[in-house]
């Protein structure tokens, strides 16, 4: 919870601040954002949301193995505090009926909220859904923990806008 409540501290700071060297206004210090592993983290991120795109596009990108290249085989997968998923293939299922469920859905890129480390993210991004005649958006906070280039941990809050 201490690591939930100091990510999304450094994620609102991030927002309002454009901060460098490694200390936010709050003088919270951030270690390893510039590093090559938080290079590749961030690429881990923004690549995932343009496969989410594109999955959501064409459901059948939806595998386990294109999964994989993005999630650890034993992901904890956490929304509004409820497990959604703790393997692969139950975020698979997860994720499917999401995107049957919606008509059309579409993750609003680029992430310009993103702070990342060596071994974890935050980030915020907005998710338009539409089901039918039926048009709404979420607004999403989410805590990823990076382990070997692979999403670990999934903590999101998703607040909905009518």
């Amino acid at each position: 919870m201490k690591n939930f409540l100091l990510l999304s501290l450094l994620l609102c700071c991030s927002a309002s601040f454009a901060v460098t060297p490694t200390t936010n206004m709050a003088g919270l210090i951030i270690n390893n954002q510039t590093s090559q592993m938080a290079e590749a983290n961030t690429h881990l991120i923004k690549n995932l949301y343009q496969w989410i795109n594109a999955a959501c596009e064409n459901p059948k990108l939806l595998t386990s193995a294109s999964l994989q290249k993005f999630f650890s085989t034993d992901i904890q997968y956490t929304v509004n505090n409820q497990l959604a998923a703790n393997n692969i293939r139950q975020l698979k299922k997860s994720f499917k009926n999401m995107v049957t469920q919606a008509k059309r859905m579409h993750v609003v890129l680029p992430l310009d909220r993103l702070v990342v480390t060596n071994d974890s993210a935050a980030f915020s991004y907005r998710l338009n859904i539409t089901k039918g005649k039926l048009k709404y958006t979420d607004d999403v906070i989410v805590i990823a923990k990076i382990k070997k280039g692979k999403i670990t941990s999934w903590q999101s809050v998703s607040a909905h806008q009518s």
